[in-house]
């Protein structure tokens, strides 16, 4: 702003000129967001219609917390206001646990699988963008794991298209339950995250259906106890 330069604004505009059809989608390691979708102190004007976050970390501990004022950070804190309906594309790390000795390849694998439902349970961000590069060199130690990698979004993407009706679900305008681990007074990261998403049924107004996840941060078998609320 001292330069006097153009802002990001006006490329946004530029674009838009351009192609008004399409959305403009941009990756950003902050979870500011909000200020590239509306105008704020920093930008004039909306800059990006859909933002990507890129949240590489090593392992699930990293991503386990809860937004909280006692526990701030990823991914808990993209729940919160003034992000509460923000649209936002999580962006996981796929790479930086390829090398780790104490998971094998199909842990590895499964870590993945496990931060991308890990977003949707404590942030409410079933979208998921992963980079891969094609084709994949045979010689490559790691192609294998990037296989097994492949295997566990599919399946990821499998078990969220049926279960869209929950996790895409418009807001209600009631107080919604949610569900709670014993131990979530406990400070720091959640050991055993968990959500549940509500969906009226029409042919049984007074019918309780939900959905249920739990993704176990620990990489070792774990026993939970879990408090349906509201």
């Amino acid at each position: 702003r001292k330069a006097g330069t153009p802002s990001v604004d006006t490329l946004y505009r530029a674009l838009k000129q351009l192609d008004p059809y399409h959305p403009a989608i941009g990756a950003v390691e902050s979870v500011n967001v909000n200020v590239f979708t509306t105008a704020n102190v920093f930008i004039p004007a909306p800059s990006l219609d859909l933002v990507m976050v890129e949240n590489y970390v090593q392992n699930l501990t990293q991503n386990a917390h809860r937004g909280s004022a006692m526990d701030p950070g990823s991914d808990g804190t993209f729940s919160g206001w003034p992000l509460t309906w923000e649209p936002v594309v999580n962006c996981p790390g796929v790479w930086l646990n390829q090398d780790r000795k104490d998971l094998t390849t199909a842990q590895k694998a499964l870590q993945l699988y496990s931060m991308s439902w890990l977003s949707a349970i404590l942030a409410n961000l079933p979208s998921q963008l992963h980079f891969r590069l094609f084709p994949f060199d045979e010689r490559s130690k790691h192609s294998v794991l990037y296989e097994e990698i492949m295997l566990q979004v599919g399946r990821y993407g499998k078990v969220v298209r049926a279960a869209q009706g929950f996790l895409l679900a418009p807001p209600s305008g009631a107080v919604e339950p949610w569900i709670e681990a014993e131990d979530a007074a406990t400070p720091g990261p959640c050991r055993q995250c968990a959500a549940l998403w509500r969906r009226e049924v029409e042919d049984a107004p007074t019918s309780f259906c939900a959905l249920v996840a739990v993704v176990n941060t620990q990489n070792a078998t774990a026993t939970q106890t879990f408090r349906l609320r509201g």
